[in-house]
């Protein structure tokens, strides 16, 4: 940086403490006293309740009965038939043993609202039946697995009862599933269940090479906090009318159920192609660039809009790890995860151009502590507000920026050792990040999960882009079919080496 932007820098971040400090200091201290006497107050008078963090709640803005799809969770396809009642005493054995109570509480958990806010109310340990938490179904001859684990990820928590789920579906090939409600777990939160259930170890959010050992120190601290009000004005302000030129669609609130795709690449060739765009590509970009260019060729088979009129970007919702050092539990259900956008081309045809404009952006977000940012300020600064207060800022949709249009997490699992569920290999693994209550503009909710030499995609799709499980099959059968081949091309890789398989 030059002395000049330093001073421009210095200027910004001046000025805008300066008005902060000035009009919005004493209304933000009154509230924050507010708030922590409310967590004093709730404690005290029911010792059943916990306290949310902020993280927890980033996106819960209500209790399950008013916001009831805020879901997570994996669907596991393995090679052989599940003993059930094994792996029901293996789950009992490993998350609901008294011994390990402090690293998996948010089972024994639901959520409740108090005087405007959100908290965690604990189950007491004896009442958790895990029967109430268990289905096993089987599926008949001519039944879609696709069409029945979505509709299961959808279903809304029973009341009164800690907010997971776990099915066994037998069939060709069984499956397993998990979900939970998004203040309790997070994505690797589910990899760290699956990794407990299969004795294998997964690497650390993010992957080895971006673990943060030291977590900040003192001076980094005061550095990110001085830069935060350029850092947010410059991702809000440029993008605040950005999405209006996007189709409108029904919110996905009003949808009772969203269809899912699935498909398989191999990962060797993958990894060849990150190689071929450049050293510095990040594996999340090629993900984030893949779901944007499918997102491109509904539009083009939609005719919703004309090819002229396709906007250049579109915003993409991601979650990135919470680097926080040594004191981050990550043996732990909560959220290790932390929320960010990136900007994607969307217009161009080119999969190499999405891509590398991709990782620009999401190195500026990672560059200027985006994602830690929203963790560490963003996200209490919205902790402090009640319930009510979310609602007015969503029904005025005063915050045009969070018109995502796609949200997509990219997860790396063992890369080279095989998951085996008693004693079963895992041939796919699908996370499902059904927050549909959460980015109600979105067309397509996503993840990536790459494990044993593979890429696994599981896609939900807007029913008014995707009215039936038929279109949304075209998702992976064509458009991401279509999209990686020209990517492979692009890259002068075969695209036969890729292996792609679209789940039927």
């Amino acid at each position: 940086m030059t002395f000049l932007t330093h001073l421009r820098s210095f200027l910004i971040n001046s000025v805008a403490w300066t008005i902060l400090v000035l009009l919005y200091g004493p209304p933000l201290f009154l509230l924050t006293a507010w708030r922590y006497l409310i967590n004093f107050l709730a404690t005290r008078l029911h010792s059943d309740y916990t306290v949310c963090s902020p993280n927890d709640t980033l996106l819960v803005h209500e209790t399950p009965d008013k916001q009831p799809i805020l879901t997570g969770g994996f669907c596991v396809c393995v090679e052989g038939k599940i003993d059930s009642d094994k792996l029901k005493t293996l789950f009992d054995q490993l998350f609901l043993s008294q011994e390990n109570f402090s690293m998996y509480e948010n089972l024994y958990c639901d959520l409740v609202k108090w005087c405007g806010y959100l908290f965690k109310r604990q189950i007491i340990m004896g009442r958790l039946k895990l029967e109430n938490h268990f289905q096993e179904r089987s599926l008949a001859p001519a039944e879609d697995f696709k069409v029945v684990v979505a509709s299961w990820f959808q279903e809304k928590f029973q009341k009164g009862l800690p907010l997971w789920q776990m099915m066994v579906l037998h069939g060709e090939k069984d499956y397993f599933l998990f979900k939970a409600h998004h203040a309790l777990a997070d994505g690797f939160s589910f990899v760290h269940i699956l990794s407990k259930l299969t004795g294998v170890t997964s690497p650390p959010p993010g992957g080895e090479e971006e673990e943060d050992k030291q977590g900040k120190t003192f001076w980094e601290e005061v550095k990110i906090l001085w830069s935060v009000p350029e850092v947010v004005g410059s991702f809000t302000l440029p993008n605040i009318s950005f999405s209006s030129k996007f189709p409108e669609s029904k919110p996905l609130s009003n949808f009772e159920m969203l269809p899912m795709a699935c498909g398989t690449c191999d990962l060797v060739p993958v990894r060849e192609i990150r190689r071929k765009l450049g050293h510095d590509i990040h594996f999340p970009a090629i993900i984030y660039g893949l779901q944007i260019g499918v997102m491109r060729q509904c539009l083009l088979n939609s005719k919703l809009v004309d090819v002229d009129a396709i906007p250049e970007h579109v915003l993409l919702s991601t979650s990135l790890p919470v680097l926080k050092g040594k004191s981050h539990p990550r043996n732990k259900l909560t959220n290790h995860w932390s929320g960010g956008y990136v900007r994607i081309p969307l217009k161009t045809a080119s999969a190499k151009e999405r891509i590398l404009e991709c990782n620009r952006s999401l190195e500026l977000l990672m560059k200027r502590e985006g994602t830690y940012i929203t963790w560490k300020y963003l996200a209490f600064l919205l902790w402090l507000f009640p319930t009510w207060f979310h609602r007015i800022v969503d029904k005025l949709e005063l915050v045009k920026l969070c018109k995502y249009r796609s949200s997509m997490s990219c997860i790396p699992q063992s890369c080279n050792v095989q998951y085996k569920l008693l004693g079963l290999p895992v041939e796919h693994i699908y996370h499902a990040p059904l927050m549909k209550d959460a980015f109600l503009t979105a067309v397509l909710l996503g993840c990536s999960s790459s494990h044993h030499n593979q890429v696994d995609f599981s896609l939900f799709g807007h029913p008014d882009w995707f009215p039936d499980q038929n279109a949304m099959n075209v998702v992976m059968s064509q458009y991401m079919k279509k999209e990686l081949e020209v990517l492979a091309s692009e890259c002068e890789i075969q695209f036969e080496r890729l292996n792609w398989r679209a789940s039927s």
